[in-house]
């Protein structure tokens, strides 16, 4: 029943926090509560309410807050909600799509496909897609049951509207983001002009394409992949193709680096419009996170590295906050006078700054590098290589480096070989990048902390989609230690406790170093664990402990779990490791080492695991001399016949399916059986080490737990020697909590402080924001002309000679012209 509008009436005056009348409270707000929502006043006052109710004493804080979030859940409860608003707006065209299906599931494959070409020769005739969308959607829908045995749920079709009307959808972890990308993508595809579809790393895309692909193709689309390895004419050929599975960084290099090549041969995007549409994958990482970084296209300087290492001797010499300061939240480090005198001296100096032989950015770097840069956190040493680990993925970066020389101060700090210093060739920011593009859309599982910047920059709107099934995760309130040791003692309790009761256990780190650090306190208390960080023993890992991480007892460590494109499935994924087997299989037949162990998969039967070795040697026996497959993904995808024609191979590889399938069929069945237990004993249990730089990254690590109706639950451990208590946070909170700690190891459970450390990652993000904005900001200055620059390089590089002359002969008579009329207007005045 809707409520109608009414004079509004004033909400009775609260008592101050010190008078303690909490339930008197209560009842008075709740009276003018009614009539405040009859008013139609805004929800956010019952923000405001709630926040009275939590700055009371610490001694009735916590029975406040309760009451006051049960007060905004009740006021809530009659506002409609994002999601269901959005699906009351697309209803119609749900059921349009939905009235499709019935028709299409009577066709044959053949029929399907010939409809699919249909549709892309009205779309071509000029038939508009939103006319198409119902058809296409469900034509994509109908391909996905019959290649992937997976039908799209009523909200991922929601989704994929969502995404094609160039909006961003927000979708809870586990609700198959990745199916939902391949609706939007078919009917952008349909006009010729390319969609590119942007992952955050190379697995995922490589995944992605190999998987859902299978359906893109299935309706006679072409499908290609670009990676970091692939030669100018191997990724020419993958963005000619209808659909392009894409990192996001390069996409961006690839873009740069066409403006730099010399010959048509090194292009790699589309000659025409080769910005169509993109459908981002995590996009608050790629937009938002990764937006802070320009892509820079560099190459090498002549700078002798001596000068690095002379510069790290004299930091090491110098003290801290006596002879310089360091700046955390700017990640830098600045010299005090003392400082500055006593490097001249060390260097036998006179000027630091001198422009024609300066020292303080050297030495400055050194500094950075010495207090701000360690090793296992921020970058790891491999291979006597320095490599950067990406803080919003914990993975490492091949290829990716500091600018401004702090590279080659840190690589003198590890004493490895110093590389050469860059000079930048060419450079864009992401968010200049993205703009270029016609459509643009994004999905994630958490976008509406970052609306406003979506908006502003993008022009993007975020429309939170509705979960398949309600979420059953319960978020507990975090526990706040005084000291790091007291942290570290209560997650190892707590993963001790779920470990006893063979309850799975995701915990959630900052860094390989506290990773490293909690698996040496799992050794001492005698429990097993999965590691996965950047290290390479750990990263090469990554998919066996994914697949294995909803086991019964399961305890898996990980430095991030944002953007890693996959689902920890309890009782674990038997797909998954059907396919690891698989690929052991084929390892084993192509006489290859196998990268991922089987140590943490289920077994197959003996009999099973026979047959899956004799198909895989068998199909190894009638491959040509020059074949190699990638990875197990080629071997299942029915792109691999247009490869090799022989019928002797084409029936192994038909013969392998079958025994994959089988071991498919076999593993899930144990898995589910597994899984019920699990969820039995309350689900996953998540558990985080520290609060990210922001609330949503956090949520990401909440949501590996609760995916699709699941029971599970949360908690964050945190002490008040964090990077954001630290940073961010200042004294407010050390005097906040001051009467509240007692012990280190007694945690500080409080509304009140929990609201304190939202309210620290809140400046935090304000900071990173501005920092956003400032990028932004300077590369739109140079965007309209690196437009028209890179607009006229491609256009002198595709031309024939004569096309060329003839444009230098207009561009030297469209000069002369303005030199002349300028002379005529404006003459010299006489000496």
């Amino acid at each position: 029943m809707a409520l109608q509008p009414q004079a509004p009436q004033a909400l009775p005056k609260l008592p101050p926090p010190s008078s303690g009348h909490g339930p008197t409270v209560l009842c008075s707000v709740r009276g003018g509560a009614t009539a405040l929502l009859r008013s139609g006043a805004p929800l956010r006052c019952w923000t405001s309410a709630s926040l009275c109710l939590l700055a009371a004493s610490p001694r009735t804080a916590r029975r406040r807050g309760r009451t006051a979030r049960r007060l905004f859940g009740w006021a809530s409860s009659l506002v409609e909600a994002p999601a269901e608003k959005l699906r009351r707006e697309l209803d119609a065209e749900l059921q349009e799509v939905n009235a499709w299906e019935p028709r299409l599931a009577s066709l044959t494959d053949h029929e399907l496909l010939a409809q699919a070409g249909a549709l892309r020769a009205r779309a071509r005739a000029g038939e508009t897609l939103e006319e198409l969308l119902p058809e296409a959607f469900a034509l994509v829908r109908e391909g996905s049951k019959r290649t992937l045995q997976l039908r799209h749920f009523d909200v991922q079709i929601l989704g994929g509207i969502t995404l094609h009307r160039g909006q961003v959808a927000e979708m809870a972890t586990g609700e198959g983001k990745t199916l939902v990308a391949i609706l939007p993508a078919f009917l952008n595809a349909l006009t010729g002009h390319g969609v590119h579809v942007v992952t955050t790393n190379d697995y995922l895309a490589r995944r992605d394409a190999a998987w859902v692909g299978q359906v893109l193709r299935f309706l006679g689309l072409t499908v290609g992949v670009i990676q970091a390895d692939m030669s100018s004419a191997q990724k020419r050929e993958a963005y000619r193709c209808d659909v392009t599975y894409v990192t996001n960084q390069q996409l961006g290099f690839d873009y740069l680096r066409d403006q730099l090549a010399c010959v048509p041969e090194e292009l790699r995007h589309r000659q025409e419009n080769p910005f169509n549409c993109a459908i981002v994958d995590e996009a608050d990482s790629v937009l938002i996170d990764e937006g802070r970084t320009p892509l820079v296209v560099s190459a090498q300087a002549e700078i002798p590295s001596e000068k690095y290492s002379t510069a790290l001797e004299v930091a090491s010499s110098l003290e801290k906050d006596i002879h310089y300061t360091v700046l955390e939240k700017e990640k830098t480090c600045m010299l005090t006078e003392q400082g500055e005198e006593l490097a001249s001296r060390a260097l036998e100096r006179e000027d630091l700054f001198d422009p024609q032989d300066p020292w303080a950015p050297f030495i400055v770097n050194a500094l950075t590098a010495k207090e701000l840069y360690q090793r296992d956190q921020q970058y790891i040493v491999r291979e006597n290589a320095v490599v950067v680990v990406d803080e919003y993925t914990g993975r490492p970066v091949d290829g990716r480096s500091w600018s401004d020389g702090l590279q080659q101060a840190i690589e003198a700090k590890e004493k490895v070989e110093i590389q050469k210093e860059a000079i930048v060739l060419a450079s864009i920011s992401y968010q200049c990048l993205f703009r270029m593009y016609q459509k643009l859309a994004g999905m994630t599982g958490t976008a509406s902390a970052e609306a406003e910047e979506f908006q502003s920059i993008y022009g993007l709107e975020v429309r939170p989609v509705p979960c398949n099934k309600p979420c059953q995760r319960m978020d507990e309130e975090d526990e706040i230690y005084t000291s790091e040791a007291g942290k570290w003692r209560a997650v190892t309790e707590a993963v001790c406790e779920a470990y006893e009761l063979k309850r799975p256990v995701l915990v959630g780190t900052t860094s390989i170093e506290s990773s490293e650090l909690l698996a040496e306190r799992l050794r001492g208390a005698s429990v097993p664990f999965y590691l996965l960080n950047a290290k390479p023993e750990n990263a090469a890992r990554e998919a066996e402990v994914i697949a294995a991480g909803g086991r019964l007892g399961a305890v898996t460590i990980a430095t991030n779990m944002a953007g890693r494109g996959t689902d920890i499935i309890l009782g674990g994924d038997g797909k998954a490791m059907a396919k690891l087997h698989l690929e052991a299989a084929l390892c084993k037949a192509f006489g290859e080492e196998q990268e991922r162990p089987l140590e943490l998969c289920l077994p197959l039967p003996h009999a099973l695991a026979q047959e899956m070795a004799d198909a895989a040697a068998m199909l190894a026996a009638n491959a040509p001399e020059d074949y190699r497959w990638s990875l197990a993904e080629a071997a299942i995808c029915d792109g691999i016949q247009d490869e090799v024609s022989s019928k002797a191979f084409q029936a192994s590889l038909n013969s392998l399916k079958e025994v994959y399938q089988r071991a498919c069929e076999d593993l899930s069945l144990r898995c589910s059986a597994e899984g019920e237990t699990a969820k039995a004993l309350g689900g996953l249990r998540v558990l985080g080490t520290e609060r990210q730089h922001a609330q949503r990254i956090d949520q990401q690590l909440r949501g590996r737990a609760g995916r699709q109706g699941d029971p599970g639950s949360s908690r964050f451990y945190l002490s008040l020697t964090d990077k954001v208590f630290r940073v961010f946070g200042g004294d407010s909170i050390r005097l906040l909590t001051a009467d509240m700690g007692g012990a280190d190891d007694v945690p500080i459970v409080s509304p009140l402080v929990s609201g304190a450390v939202n309210e620290a990652q809140a400046q935090v993000q304000s900071f990173f924001f501005g920092i956003r904005k400032d990028v932004f900001k300077y590369d739109e200055v140079l965007d309209q002309q690196r437009r028209v620059i890179y607009s006229v390089r491609r256009k002198a590089l595709l031309d024939s000679d004569e096309e060329v002359l003839g444009s230098l002969k207009s561009f030297c008579e469209e000069t002369m012209v303005e030199l002349v009329d300028q002379m005529v207007n404006d003459p010299l005045p006489a000496i």
